[in-house]
């Protein structure tokens, strides 16, 4: 009986470390290596910042395998403002009711010499673009030049 009742009290305290924090306290996650893992197995080339400025910091980093799945790197500025990349083989439409869902579409702007479509409302700010089959929306909460400092930073490489 003791053994299960730790056992279950283990898996509450981990399960309230993944689960249990809202993006902005959620602590601090080392995102280098699994972008490196990621590269190797996705079906679309994977974005990921080689460095944060000082004071940001990932705060969540989740990858689904195969041709449905997804990755998703979760930042926080040095203002605690969150930044969600999110990388799918989805349409573009789709992608934004999931993450973006109180937004429209505004204009096209260019930011770090590639075209994106601009999403905002709801207190959110999305910079979406198609490669192919692959869709990538960067947005969250953050300022908008936030947002496009971000984007400036992203490489495949």
């Amino acid at each position: 009986m003791l053994v299960i009742g730790a056992i279950v009290i283990g898996l509450f305290v981990v399960g309230q470390f993944f689960m249990g924090y809202t993006p902005e306290e959620r602590p601090a996650v080392a995102y280098e290596e699994t972008v490196e893992g990621v590269r190797k197995s996705a079906p679309f080339p994977v974005y990921a910042p080689t460095s944060l400025p000082d004071g940001w910091r990932a705060n969540g980093v989740t990858y689904e395998p195969g041709r449905d799945g997804r990755w998703h790197l979760g930042v926080l500025t040095d203002g605690d403002r969150y930044i969600g990349l999110e990388q799918e083989i989805d349409s573009v439409p789709r992608m934004v009711e999931r993450y973006a869902s109180g937004a429209t579409q505004k204009d096209d702007v260019e930011v770090a010499g590639k075209t994106w479509q601009l999403w905002t409302g709801d207190g959110e700010t999305a910079f979406v673009r198609e490669e192919g089959e692959m869709t990538l929306l960067v947005g969250g909460p953050a300022p908008r030049t936030d947002i496009e400092r971000y984007l400036e930073l992203l490489t495949t490489e």
